[in-house]
């Protein structure tokens, strides 16, 4: 969902004279899909709430902060209790040379598991999983509509710590690598002279390099929100819609719902943010 994101951002830079400013996006994301680097190229695609800031140094550069903290989860079978709770923060450079978008992104999310039946713990776990992600697109006009190729790569890591017990290292649980083609159509409709109505769609290809050593978390792990592999097969499908709406000069709204299209077709993630431009 963050890349769509990027992707609007850039349609709105190469389409407004307001250069040099910043903005700042709340909203909210809901997903049924696994924990996992599937949906985005910068993060994680989580239920919770969003928060996001970008800024543009110069002409050509553009800095983006983008926090999720996902809604707690609890749950009680029996007398078993499940509580997790995770956030994560994704840092991500873009650079706009011409026609060609260069983008370079850091990635952390964290997770706290807990497991207890009655009142004896049986499992306390933190989960860290950095990502170092590299892309690169070519954008271009044809009339109103704005289309790009874009392609990018995503090493992400999965570290675990028992914190029920004294532990000075993390350990390596699971690392994999994303690579993403992408072909994303969209068209831009001019409302007032600094106002746009922005509607598209994607599609990517995914393909998915687990690591030689990995651990597959079994189902208990999963259950309680664990990172799950992002398919059982090694290359999927994503096909996503966004829209994004400027209210005023300074107000937009943005929409953006992205589905599988893989072995898995109800996996799909949606989201709403209200931005402030400055």
């Amino acid at each position: 969902m963050v890349q769509l994101r990027r992707f609007i951002g850039a349609c709105t830079l190469l389409v407004t004279s307001d250069l040099f400013a910043a903005q700042l996006t709340i909203g909210q994301s809901y997903s049924d899909r696994p924990i996992n680097f599937s949906g985005t190229i910068t993060s994680v695609t989580p239920s919770g709430n969003t928060f996001g800031f970008s800024f543009e140094p110069m002409e050509e550069l553009k800095l983006s902060l983008d926090y999720v903290n996902w809604k707690t989860s609890q749950r009680d079978i029996n007398e078993l209790s499940f509580n997790s709770d995770a956030n994560s923060l994704s840092l991500t450079t873009s650079y706009y040379l011409d026609a060609f978008i260069v983008s370079a992104n850091y990635t952390h999310w964290r997770s706290d598991i807990e497991l207890t039946q009655s009142t004896r713990q049986l499992q306390n776990e933190s989960t860290s999983a950095p990502s170092y992600g590299f892309a690169v697109g070519y954008g271009y006009f044809a009339g109103d509509w704005y289309i790009e190729p874009h392609l990018a790569v995503q090493y992400n890591q999965w570290l675990t710590r028992d914190t029920s017990r004294f532990a000075l290292n993390d350990r390596l649980e699971d690392e994999s690598i994303l690579i993403s083609s992408m072909l994303s159509l969209s068209r831009i409709v001019s409302l007032t002279s600094d106002t746009y109505f922005i509607a598209g769609s994607m599609l990517r290809y995914n393909y998915v390099i687990d690591g030689h050593n990995s651990r597959r978390p079994n189902s208990l792990q999963a259950s309680i929100g664990h990172r799950i592999p992002a398919s059982q097969d090694k290359d999927y499908f994503e096909l996503s819609a966004f829209i994004t709406y400027d209210i005023t000069k300074n107000w937009l709204i943005e929409l953006d719902a992205s589905f599988n299209l893989d072995n898995a077709p109800d996996k799909h993630s949606f989201s709403w943010r209200l931005g402030y431009r400055f």
